[in-house]
């Protein structure tokens, strides 16, 4: 089920749903808030990565891309992940990522280089990729690179 509400008054304020479930991924432009359930089973079109706690899904909604990327983001992961990622970009004329930190505990510098191949490849077309999720770790990682002053990262409010 998706909600898409209109937050073009609210710019530059974190956009919230009073809907959204602790699983629930939103995928955020300047101009909306599309809020959806993390999938619990495959992936777009059945593209899932089979190792258990470290599965790769996709989803795609419109023209965004989510990516729940696994507990540890390593060189294993990375090359899968940016294969898919650019399969389904190109595909689907993706216009947001959003990679999902949801499960993710450990990232190392190839993660970081698939966000920012991501980057490149979207900013080309006035696309954005956003962070999403992160717990305090992966936000230290992403500001001590670098990434977080192009990538975007999304926040809930907290109230």
């Amino acid at each position: 089920m998706q909600q898409v509400k209109n937050i073009q008054e609210n710019k530059g304020r974190t956009a919230k749903s009073d809907d959204t479930k602790e699983d629930d991924t939103q995928c955020v432009s300047s101009s909306f808030v599309l809020v959806r359930k993390r999938p619990a089973g495959k992936g777009a079109g059945g593209n899932e990565n089979r190792k258990g706690r470290n599965s790769v899904k996709y989803q795609i909604e419109e023209n965004c891309l989510t990516i729940f990327l696994p507990k540890e983001l390593d060189h294993h992961q990375t090359e899968e992940i940016r294969r898919e990622a650019d399969r389904q970009i190109e595909r689907n004329h993706v216009k947001y990522v959003i990679f999902d930190f949801g499960e993710t505990s450990f990232m190392d510098s190839s993660g970081i280089g698939v966000m920012m191949g991501r980057y490149r490849k979207l900013s080309l077309t006035g696309g954005e990729v956003w962070a999403a999720n992160l717990n305090e770790r992966m936000k230290k990682i992403l500001k001590m690179s670098g990434a977080a002053k192009i990538i975007r990262i999304y926040e809930e409010e907290r109230q």
